[in-house]
């Protein structure tokens, strides 16, 4: 173990020790959340729930402290997740986000439905020299106006099902795979290939589809 991990450690230990008292998250949480959002956890349900992940590229993701309770009044859930950390890491905000993700599957799992949980993130930091990284994701983006803006906005949905044949025409190159994967509700081809015939080989001679002998 390295000098700077050994002097690490027993900050750690106090910090979880002390931290995962109920008394002690709540005085935290009052001074420094803003107060309409501890105003609304419910604090007599506010319990420790600390977890451990291991990613889909198997590495282990885990928290300093993190406490679940009830939305003041509501049966949905808050979560309130502080992480402590002694030197700056500009790239913190990419670790909220993997571990909010985690969270939020394994609270889909064990509550059994989508309606997902407010998570609130707090790093309390105690370096050696003030914090001037970023603490917004979107901070990291170099333009919050494109990259952030289209992240965030919500995905774009193609729907097959509602998407007319005579609008997919105008797909071009991609209409005819298209046209084949919007009928994904077929196991075979040869139920749907007769009634496309003449679709098909109006993009084959358009040059749309010089592809298709190759994949189908």
């Amino acid at each position: 173990m390295e000098k700077k991990d050994k002097e690490r450690q027993p900050h750690d230990k106090f910090f979880k020790q002390t931290f995962s008292r109920k008394e002690v998250i709540l005085s935290f949480l009052k001074a420094r959340l803003p107060k309409e959002i501890f105003n609304q956890i419910d604090q007599d349900n506010l319990l420790l729930t600390n977890r451990e992940f291991v990613s889909a590229t198997g590495k282990s993701i885990s928290s300093d402290c993190i406490f679940k309770s009830r939305i003041k009044g509501t049966e949905h859930y808050i979560y309130l997740h502080v992480e402590r950390q002694s030197e700056e890491d500009p790239l913190i905000s990419v670790r909220f986000l993997e571990y909010n993700a985690q969270l939020i599957r394994q609270h889909v799992s064990e509550h059994g439905n989508t309606s997902l949980p407010a998570i609130v993130n707090i790093c309390l930091y105690n370096g050696s020299k003030p914090y001037k990284g970023p603490t917004n994701f979107h901070d990291l983006f170099p333009s919050l106006n494109q990259a952030a803006r289209y992240m965030f906005a919500g995905f774009h949905l193609v729907d097959l099902h509602t998407t007319t044949n005579e609008a997919l025409l105008n797909w071009k190159q991609a209409a005819g795979a298209a046209m084949i994967l919007k009928q994904g509700i077929y196991r075979d081809f040869c139920e749907w290939l007769p009634d496309y015939q003449n679709i098909l080989l109006h993009l084959e001679k358009k040059g749309y589809i010089p592809y298709i002998n190759n994949v189908l």
